[in-house]
């Protein structure tokens, strides 16, 4: 049996990864050069086969996950998390079938035993979805290419207007003035 003592619990958010922050384009060698020999997961998950204890559908539900997931992120350290993503959805694809066929209340007021499971189960997919950068909010932690390349959104279409009225496209400060 493993104890801990208090002070080997960790305290506060988790950490974000070395290589998010350079991703992202927020890596501060004067704050994180003390992590520069963080782990680094070998290889992406990008190409890797689906594991072969997958059913034919599940198969299909990782390529077709895989191939629209954030591009960089899923290393082959992830494996096991993305096969569990993958095998719930097919969980909640076989229960939503099975709960389409049914009343969400019986005769004697009680709910489908399948709504439980759907809601079980979608909630193990959000917390996957965070994990693994497929939510919203997790895409926009991991920044881009863009957001790196052109902090002040010179791509916006902003325009300037100058004191005498006229207007022209904002270049981000690149051009000459005169």
């Amino acid at each position: 049996m493993l104890f801990l003592c208090k002070a080997d619990r960790m305290k506060g958010r988790p950490r974000k990864p070395i290589l998010l922050h350079r991703m992202e384009g927020t890596y501060q060698p004067s704050r994180h050069a003390y992590r520069v020999h963080e782990p680094q997961p070998p290889g992406e998950l990008a190409g890797a086969a689906p594991p072969r204890w997958l059913t034919v559908r599940q198969k299909r539900l990782w390529r077709d996950i895989l191939e629209r997931a954030p591009k960089g992120v899923l290393r082959l350290a992830d494996l096991e998390a993305f096969a569990g993503y993958v095998l719930h959805i097919d969980i909640m694809i076989e229960t939503a079938k099975k709960q389409a066929q049914l009343a969400l209340v019986d005769s004697d007021g009680k709910p489908s035993p399948y709504l439980r499971l759907l809601r079980q189960t979608a909630e193990v997919m959000s917390k996957l979805q965070a994990e693994l950068g497929f939510t919203p909010v997790a895409r926009t932690r991991l920044g881009g290419s863009q957001a790196a390349a052109d902090p002040f959104g010179t791509r916006l279409g902003l325009e300037v207007i100058e004191p005498d009225g006229t207007r022209h496209r904002y270049d981000g400060g690149r051009a000459s003035n005169g």
